[in-house]
């Protein structure tokens, strides 16, 4: 970490005269190298609203100091370029501003993290990682600021976090949160089946590529599988859940048909 620089008091009325001058004049963007250095140094900041994302499987305790109309939070999923893996991610934009990320929180796959992290275009900081479907979470946090509005740029850099600060706030949702159904797999089509479980019941999934490491060789019909989830479900109402993770128990008997995943890419989403 570098030092931080101090400077010399200057005199009460020369300061006056400073201000009095450039009350009007705008601050063109500068890097927020300095700014992070005297943050961090300070305790980390009282705990404010609690975001959780279930579907992600994680939870951030957004400082105190951010206030709800000056940052919106997007989820979206895609692909990686390189190995075409899914990913997940949680953006918290400044002031709804597209181009100016205060904190970017990535779930990407272990492989991925592994072979590719290093030479990827966002650098992207370790941040947890999660053994049941072979996850890691990372982080990214501006290095600049594009603001040259005096005010707006104040703003930024009050709510510009340090990597103490990410790693403070952020917590892992762990296993033991995780619910399983098992079942005899009676339907299936593109993210999506139909399992009628050991009581007659007949439930029915949704699920992103991420949570089927567990299997083997895709889907059969009349495969026995376990569903991981997050939530709640009343009865056969699944709506109320998230799937975290599926795994082959056993498989189909004889000639089922294979439905193999698609590679399709999810469509981003905001939350509501």
């Amino acid at each position: 970490m570098r030092n931080a620089r101090f400077f010399p008091v200057v005199p009460l009325f020369l300061l006056c005269l400073i201000a009095c001058s450039s009350a009007s004049k705008t601050i063109p963007a500068t890097l927020l190298e300095s700014t992070a250095t005297t943050s961090s140094q300070k305790n980390l900041p009282e705990e404010g609203f609690l975001y959780k994302n279930t579907e992600i499987g994680f939870s951030f305790s957004v400082p105190a100091r951010w206030k709800s109309e000056n940052y919106k939070i997007v989820v979206s999923h895609g692909n990686q370029e390189e190995d075409n893996s899914e990913y997940s991610q949680v953006t918290f934009y400044f002031e709804n501003d597209k181009e100016s990320p205060l904190l970017v929180i990535r779930c990407v796959t272990s492989t991925w993290w592994d072979n590719f992290s290093e030479a990827s275009p966002q650098s992207m900081t370790f941040l947890s990682e999660r053994d049941f479907d072979s996850s890691v979470f990372c982080y990214a946090l501006p290095s600049s600021c594009l603001y040259a509005n005096e005010q707006q740029e104040q703003l930024y850099r009050e709510m510009m976090l340090t990597q103490d600060e990410v790693s403070s706030c952020f917590s892992l949702m762990g296993e033991e949160s995780v619910s399983y159904e098992e079942g005899v797999v009676k339907e299936a089509a593109m993210h999506s089946l139909l399992l009628e479980t050991g009581d007659g019941r007949l439930l029915s999934f949704s699920y992103t590529k991420n949570a089927c490491s567990g299997l083997r060789d895709g889907l059969l019909l009349g495969d026995t599988i376990r569903v991981g989830y997050r939530g709640t479900i009343q009865g056969e109402d699944t709506r109320q859940i998230t799937v975290v993770s599926l795994q082959t128990v056993s498989r189909a008997d004889s000639n089922g048909k294979n439905l193999l995943l698609s590679s399709e890419e999810p469509i981003p989403i905001d939350p509501p």
